[in-house]
């Protein structure tokens, strides 16, 4: 397969390596928007002298996209919204944009069926791996029933920004292992304190087994540990600042049977995209829950986050159901005004029409009324069709569903 690169990212550098010391690969072309040292291999690459030039490049069967320094880049976000609009298989690395542009990217992906495969350091480790198969096998894996699963992460970078980023990250290592997310809590610094050095983060998966996410600041470089508890036996993943990651049961190292290589993994994955469509989606609630540790902390709670796939159909619902809410207020507001000018004019002009009648009660001829246009005078009416005209709009826009991406296009040759 031929590679294309945009941008650079250090945590990248283990995958550009296996791309082009494979045999069965390439990394072919490269556009970088900023000056970068590239590995020895990937500096051979031909650059690009505009990053849309990627778009249209048939002779590359796949995209690697660096995540950039900060998660609002809009440059970065709209070449994500382009990726997924042309169709382009892309290879993202995770986290690389705020969870609600993640959504979107998602649904423009579902819609084109595009392929969009997150890619986190360390994730496709073999030893990370076995101890996922041992979990998915309770039965006969060598640790039984999953208890928890608790990690150790030491961060150099202590500000809110880079931890929040490297959890959203971690949690896409952690969901290898429990399975997706449904609630978070977290016990730390505020909210707003700029420095987030000592922080608690737990996580409860659907079967209600719990993760525990913990910073341990340090100067050197970075790493984690992570510590699976089972009913049989307990396994531990230390993971090293190359995000190489050894296991060791029970105390005893293990050895792996074989050493991972990202590369075969993500190919196999870009060959056959219908069984791993599920994983970008799994990626932007990853960086939503690392988003909703401020609210954690600053509530004092935990949150659940409800696992609802995003859908145009269901983001129109919620645009016009805010849109119809809104007009009803106004016509509420409204009417009310227009009951206090009513019953202010009504009684000044009653009595303005006595003083000229010399009348001392209203017995002898009726108060004065100014007739409007019937159709001026039914003005509340109208805010009120305009709501319902907006809940029609629900049946214009359902639209059926088009064919997956295994329905329209053939598996990418590997070889």
């Amino acid at each position: 397969m031929q590679f294309g690169l945009l941008g650079f990212h250090p945590d990248l550098i283990q995958l550009l390596q296996q791309i082009a010391q494979h045999p069965q690969h390439e990394l072919f072309r490269s556009y970088l928007d900023k000056p970068a040292s590239l590995p020895v291999a990937a500096g051979q690459t031909e650059p690009l002298q505009h990053w849309e030039a990627l778009l249209d490049a048939p002779d590359l069967d796949a995209i690697v996209v660096a995540a950039s320094d900060r998660l609002n880049n809009a440059q970065l976000d709209d070449q994500l919204r382009k990726f997924a609009q042309a169709g382009v298989p892309i290879i993202v690395q995770q986290p690389s944009c705020e969870s609600l542009v993640a959504y979107e990217v998602e649904m423009i992906r579902v819609e084109h069926a595009g392929v969009l495969l997150p890619y986190t350091p360390g994730c496709f480790e073999q030893s990370l791996l076995t101890v996922a198969e041992w979990i998915a096998d309770p039965a006969d894996g060598q640790l039984g029933e999953l208890q928890h699963v608790t990690m150790q992460r030491a961060c150099t970078a202590k500000d809110a920004a880079s931890v929040r980023r490297q959890f959203a990250a971690d949690l896409c290592l952690l969901q290898q292992l429990i399975g997706p997310i449904k609630r978070i809590s977290a016990v730390g610094p505020e909210h707003d304190a700029s420095n987030w050095e000592h922080l608690d983060v737990h996580v409860i998966n659907t079967a209600g087994v719990m993760a525990s996410w913990t910073t341990r600041p340090t100067d050197e470089l970075a790493g984690a540990r992570i510590v699976v508890a089972g009913s049989r036996s307990e396994a531990v993943l230390e993971i090293g600042h190359d995000t190489a990651i050894s296991l060791s049961l029970n105390g005893t190292p293990c050895d792996s049977e074989s050493t991972s290589n990202a590369v075969d993994s993500l190919a196999e994955q870009l060959a056959d995209p219908a069984t791993h469509s599920d994983g970008w989606y799994q990626a932007a609630r990853a960086s939503e829950f690392a988003e909703s540790i401020s609210y954690c902390l600053r509530r004092g709670r935990g949150l659940d986050i409800p696992d609802e796939r995003p859908s145009e159909h269901r983001s129109f619902k919620g645009v016009m159901s805010m849109a119809s809410c809104g007009i009803l207020f106004l016509v509420l507001v409204a009417l009310g005004i227009f009951v206090v000018v009513e019953g202010i004019r009504y009684p000044a002009k009653y009595n303005e029409f006595m003083r000229k009648q010399g009348l001392a009660t209203a017995t002898d001829s009726p108060p004065p009324q100014d007739l409007q246009p019937f159709l001026l005078r039914i003005w509340p009416i109208y805010p009120i069709l305009v709501f319902l005209f907006l809940q029609t709009l629900l049946v214009l826009a359902r639209r059926h569903p088009k064919a997956t991406s295994a329905d329209r296009a053939s598996p990418i040759d590997t070889s």
